[in-house]
């Protein structure tokens, strides 16, 4: 679910039998390969998750793979998010989460090199606009709910393994993978890409409210690209969770 997750489902179905229905979706079909070009066994439908689930999705599926989702759980609290997911499993099926640890958010400088300065201004606006928008980053302060004591504590992302064992799922598997010294430049490639296109998006939606305009954002952009020319990168460490829903 998601478009981030579509290479894993479209790689999926290159070492899966011919018999296995593969369902991707997505908010939007934006961004959607065109059906010309996906394998016979793969499915391409609009889904919101936070939606009510379709009667025909109830329960539908061996297993649920869902990546990146940090950046649309508001104020917290992904327990309405997981119940959904949940819903979609047959009874014994599995829910595997691969998401960002945005709490592990920096950047790095090698001994003796330039400097990061740029990007690390970069990671503190980036803060500012998740604040803005109601998404956790880092460490927050919560109400007592369901589970947690009125303190600081680490952001949901920190905890999502204990979030979907809250849920009812089993969780048989929970893995954590930090920086990987070979793959900073693409990941941070990658990293200045998104932050580019979801800054510039939050920036003309949200235009005066926030603190940087555009064309500073640009410049910041372009000094932060310039550092990791001399070696600086960005990283944030990713999570997987796997979990089982009960047989009956």
């Amino acid at each position: 679910m998601s478009e981030r997750q579509m290479p894993w489902l479209l790689d999926l179905a290159q070492h899966s039998p011919a018999s296995w229905k593969l369902h991707g979706s997505d908010v939007s079909d934006a961004n959607f390969p065109s059906p010309h070009y996906l394998p016979k066994n793969v499915s391409l439908q609009i889904l919101d998750i936070f939606e009510e689930i379709p009667r025909e999705l109830m329960g539908a599926f061996d297993i649920v793979h869902v990546r990146a989702l940090a950046n649309v759980v508001k104020g917290g609290n992904p327990e309405h998010l997981i119940a959904h997911l949940v819903s979609l499993l047959k009874p014994g099926g599995f829910l595997q989460w691969d998401e960002f640890d945005s709490n592990t958010l920096a950047g790095h400088l090698p001994a003796g090199k330039g400097s990061k300065d740029s990007i690390q201004k970069l990671i503190s606006v980036w803060h500012q606009f998740a604040k803005k928008l109601d998404v956790q980053i880092g460490l927050v302060a919560m109400k007592p709910q369901h589970h947690f004591q009125a303190t600081d504590i680490p952001s949901w992302m920190r905890t999502l393994n204990d979030h979907i064992a809250w849920s009812g799922l089993d969780v048989m598997e929970y893995s954590r993978f930090g920086p990987i010294d070979w793959l900073r430049k693409a990941a941070t490639d990658n990293w200045l890409m998104g932050l580019e296109e979801v800054g510039f998006t939050i920036i003309g939606q949200q235009g005066e409210d926030l603190l940087i305009s555009a064309k500073e954002y640009a410049g910041l952009l372009q000094h932060a690209a310039a550092e990791t020319r001399d070696s600086a990168s960005i990283w944030m460490d990713m999570q997987v969770v796997l979990a089982r829903r009960a047989k009956t």
